[in-house]
């Protein structure tokens, strides 16, 4: 994909410090904190290697509107402000001007947590101490009716589910990593899904009630077999 862009490549190298900036809500974290590893692997020489990021709870580049009560999409997830304008300033301060601000000294990665709603600092992506769970699409009895529990137990076996889908009546994408398609009601953020969730052509795959909290901050992917 990046080829046909002509943006990056996997064995590209690097000789630039880079500071990015992205929200969890763009279409493009993953590709940002992908990147962010890349220049830092590929780097050339010392400067090459002071790669930095910042990650927000907001959508497509709003990061510097966040405010005391943060909307994104339909969920106040609290006060997400950041002095973005004083880290760029200080951080093109130190590259062009070559002032001691500290800016190189900084934590590797910032990011927002949202439920917990807080800023929270590492060295690296993903974050030390990140344990990998695998979770499977298990068909069981629930209170939907369809799709099944989200089990952290591979099933005995393999099994199939189905629904009906009609091209002239397509499931809605309700908010999520929606970006500058031109239509003004594809709003971006988090909203509350069980509209989307009640039709007959969706399943849902839920975990049991978590029994305490549970953070998840790293890369996610799903292994999914279709037919059609």
């Amino acid at each position: 994909y990046w080829d046909q862009m002509h943006y990056l490549r996997d064995d590209d190298k690097f000789a630039t410090p880079v500071l990015q900036v992205n929200s969890w809500l763009d279409v493009t974290p993953d590709a940002t904190l992908y990147a962010f590893n890349l220049m830092q692997r590929n780097a050339t020489n010392a400067a090459g290697r002071e790669q930095f990021v910042v990650a927000s709870p907001t959508t497509h580049c709003e990061s510097e509107s966040a405010s005391e009560h943060t909307i994104v999409g339909a969920m106040d997830v609290g006060d997400a402000r950041y002095d973005y304008w004083r880290l760029y300033l200080d951080w093109f301060d130190h590259w062009l001007k070559g002032v001691d601000n500290g800016v190189t000294r900084r934590p590797r990665v910032q990011y927002y947590v949202t439920g917990k709603n807080e800023w929270r600092t590492a060295p690296s992506w993903p974050v030390p101490g990140m344990r990998e769970v695998a979770y499977y699409l298990t068909p069981a009895a629930t209170s939907h009716g369809k799709g099944g529990q989200l089990a952290t137990t591979r099933p005995a076996r393999e099994t199939t589910q189905s629904y009906v889908y009609d091209p002239a009546d397509p499931v809605p994408s309700k908010g999520g990593t929606i970006c500058c398609t031109g239509n003004p009601n594809d709003l971006p953020g988090i909203f509350d899904q069980r509209v989307v969730e009640s039709r007959n052509d969706v399943l849902v795959y839920s975990t049991e009630p978590l029994v305490r909290p549970l953070t998840i901050a790293g890369p996610i992917k799903l292994v999914l077999y279709v037919s059609s």
